[in-house]
């Protein structure tokens, strides 16, 4: 019995000290006065997701930035595209990790889309598109808990090529992967992604203190008392996925803890947030 509360008395006196350790930055100055909106893998709706094309339309379509995944392939290269596995969305069924940068430009990823010819793009080539104001989430979808942190490390190094420090968040479901961003650069705001609604939401808290992020990226369907509490308590704010109803773009809209609402619809959330 007594091993058993030895074990419990340190596990609360490391709950203690990551709790004390999690002192987010101050990004009053990055989010402004208004809610900021996000084309969700670009404008999704309207075009063929994390490509180029549904990155500029997001923008067009008046999105203060754009949310995106990537991936790493054998060559080192930073992917855009949402699943490790090619097949659902493209003309091929292999690994991205198998890929070549070159490789890439041969693949269509608007297979989804009849007739349109989209290669999947690079991160570089993403931010290259985009103007020098837009925004950037980066979600990393690799994690291997005993790798090295490749994905990470590769992560970073284009935020620092590409000057992209004052404009980019970094976002992740997996706290560890957090951690390594911030052991490589403290300065990188990073956000830690989260969608149980059901008794798992309770696992949340451990994952951020683990994580420490900056930002808090819960599906808006997974916002709970604890959440906001947390928000408050250590003056961090949330950024909100998928959100694709008007009236729910509204209501989040007048929550003052929310700074940020990303959709699939880049249309439907300007002129919703522009009329109200």
């Amino acid at each position: 019995m007594s091993f058993i509360l030895a074990i419990l008395f340190i596990l609360v006196l490391i709950l203690l000290v990551q709790w004390l350790r999690w002192r987010p930055m101050d990004l009053a100055i990055f989010f402004g006065t208004h809610i900021l909106r996000y084309g969700h893998r670009g404008a999704k709706k309207y075009e063929p997701e994390n490509t180029v094309a549904a990155f500029k339309r997001a923008i067009k379509d008046g999105c203060d930035g754009v949310e995106l995944d990537v991936h790493l392939t054998v060559d080192g290269t930073l992917a855009v595209i949402h699943d490790k596995s090619l097949g659902r969305t493209t003309d091929h069924t292999s690994s991205i990790a198998d890929l070549t940068r070159e490789q890439l430009h041969t693949i269509n990823a608007a297979a989804l889309w009849p007739g349109r010819q989209e290669p999947i793009p690079t991160l570089d080539e993403v931010v290259e598109s985009l103007p020098n104001h837009a925004i950037i989430n980066i979600e990393i979808k690799d994690y291997k808990f005993l790798a090295s942190p490749r994905t990470e490390r590769a992560v970073v190094d284009a935020i620092h090529t590409l000057d992209l420090k004052s404009r980019v968040v970094v976002s992740s479901f997996y706290p560890l992967v957090l951690q390594r961003i911030k052991r490589l650069d403290p300065k990188i705001p990073t956000a830690l992604i989260w969608e149980y609604t059901d008794w798992r939401h309770w696992l949340v808290p451990l994952f951020l203190l683990l994580a420490r992020p900056d930002i808090l990226h819960p599906c808006h369907l997974a916002i709970y008392p604890w959440t906001r509490w947390l928000a408050r308590v250590k003056g961090v704010v949330m950024q909100v996925w998928v959100v694709n109803e008007p009236e729910r773009m509204v209501q989040l809209s007048h929550d003052p803890l929310i700074k940020g609402i990303m959709s699939d619809d880049t249309r439907l959330l300007t002129e919703t947030l522009t009329n109200h």
